[in-house]
């Protein structure tokens, strides 16, 4: 609860541009969803997905990035609001 509701203050004080929960669709519907809401492209390199990521042995970087829990939020910011979201969020894992 303290993560979703930090996200939602960071996104109501303009310094996330976006957030998307990845429990549905996975990490690459979330960017895809990110990126048509705010017109743009994206560009990804899955070649350093940690396999890890996916609970599935021997996945790949591909599945890894696809997979997704309840638990996980994917968050957008632009580089201008880049240290105001990072130090409101980086309260939550310290």
């Amino acid at each position: 609860a303290a993560t979703l509701d930090a996200i939602r203050d960071a996104v109501r004080a303009g310094e996330l541009s976006s957030a998307h929960d990845i429990a549905e669709g996975g990490f690459l519907v979330a960017v895809a969803e990110s990126a048509l809401a705010g017109g743009l492209g994206a560009a990804l390199d899955l070649g350093d997905a940690d396999a890890h990521s996916d609970p599935r042995p021997g996945a790949s970087p591909a599945a890894a990035a696809a997979g997704g829990d309840a638990t996980s939020e994917r968050v957008s910011v632009s580089l201008d609001e880049l240290a105001r979201a990072h130090a409101r969020l980086a309260e939550l894992f310290t």
